[in-house]
């Protein structure tokens, strides 16, 4: 268990107690948000406790993190502060629950084993299922998600069973992705699963797209699956944590990702993804930092932002201004290419530099204009679009 709160004295007495009086859990701590991702980044955690004011990265923005990064882990709030808008909020952030200042330890210690005897489940909300879907294919995980209209699962950031209403599979996908919404809950997979199909996300994005350009329903779903991707009819066995009748077994949320065959057609290097999004994200004044693919709009990765800026929403929305701007040269029957596309707010710059060696993408950044030199964010965003390779 993780517990992050700034207050010293608060921490060491949590520490000293469970050294004192070993509990059933190992205790890590931390004294704000960014060291909390540090360890999370470092160390097996089955819960975290945060608090929400502290320096450095708030609590608001540890969960933030968690969402895009550990969305089935579990987090209690602690909070001195508390309100409605606030507990809201924390509840509309991922949080399970709200603990409230000041706080005995025999509370704290009984609210958590509590929570760690719970399945393991998370809630998300404020982002949208195509982003949502987006996380969990780019981090491999497998897992349940309920949406509103149905249930997707998926193993290993692969979509292998779908259900809404009384479709299942391919178009149960399809109609799930179009009703949308922004609510959802994750779980574990079942022990014993029916598999439909191993369907890439990034299909179902794209097939998606094509249905609503054309103004097409589900029926005129034309999703082909190769060999590769379509198993059949099968019962699939996914060994949990939680395994009621004791089996013992890898957790497929926690298990290393086999490991991608090279020259894989649709591969990316994902490690040259990451290295690029974070040198964009030290360019002075960066609020966040995107690589979007226009086409489809998903967002291949991101760095940045927060409750106060969604970087994955603002990313998916600029995919319009870029479709209608290359509409718009193609019906003035221009023939030169956009290197980038800058928008002016009172307080930010977004800055859109299109991939020139990789047509349909662009990486997108927000840029605070208190902080930001323009001129020089265009130049290095340039270099650090030269050194991605996709």
């Amino acid at each position: 268990m993780l517990i992050v709160d700034d207050e010293e004295g608060f921490v060491a007495s949590l520490a000293e107690a469970s050294a004192r009086k070993p509990e059933s859990y190992d205790l890590l701590t931390a004294g704000d948000g960014q060291r909390a991702i540090e360890i999370l980044q470092q160390s097996h955690v089955d819960l975290v406790v945060t608090d929400l004011r502290m320096p450095v990265l708030d609590g608001f923005g540890l969960l933030s993190w968690m969402i895009r990064h550990r969305p089935l882990m579990p987090v209690l709030v602690m909070t001195a502060f508390g309100t409605p808008e606030l507990e809201k909020r924390a509840l509309g952030a991922g949080a399970l629950g709200i603990l409230e200042k000041p706080l005995s330890r025999e509370a704290l210690r009984t609210a958590i084993l509590a929570k760690l005897q719970q399945p393991v489940e998370a809630r998300m909300s404020g982002i949208g299922l195509e982003s949502v879907l987006q996380l969990l294919a780019l981090e491999g995980k497998s897992c349940v998600l309920n949406t509103p209209a149905g249930q997707l699962c998926l193993l290993d950031g692969k979509i292998v069973a779908a259900t809404a209403g009384e479709l299942k599979g391919e178009k149960a996908a399809v109609a799930l992705v179009s009703a949308g919404g922004d609510s959802f809950t994750l779980g574990n997979l079942p022990r014993q699963l029916e598999q439909h199909m191993l369907l890439p996300v990034d299909h179902l994005l794209i097939e998606v797209a094509r249905l609503v350009d054309e103004g097409l329903g589900i029926d005129h779903v034309e999703l082909v699956l190769d060999d590769d991707n379509f198993l059949g009819e099968a019962t699939l066995t996914s060994p949990n944590k939680a395994d009621p009748e004791g089996n013992t077994g890898a957790d497929p949320l926690t298990a290393p990702k086999a490991a991608t065959p090279e020259g894989k057609k649709g591969s990316i290097d994902m490690s040259n993804v990451k290295d690029s999004l974070e040198k964009a994200a030290k360019i002075d004044g960066a609020i966040a930092v995107a690589l979007v693919d226009y086409k489809s709009g998903m967002t291949l990765g991101v760095l940045g932002g927060g409750p106060q800026f969604n970087i994955e929403v603002a990313a998916s929305a600029n995919t319009e201004v870029v479709r209608s701007k290359m509409k718009a040269m193609a019906g003035l029957g221009l023939k030169d290419k956009i290197e980038d596309i800058l928008i002016t707010l009172s307080s930010q710059y977004h800055l859109i530099r299109m991939l020139d060696k990789q047509p349909g993408l662009f990486l997108y950044l927000a840029l605070s204009r208190d902080s930001a030199n323009l001129g020089l964010a265009r130049m290095k965003l340039a270099e650090v679009e030269k050194n991605l390779e996709i």
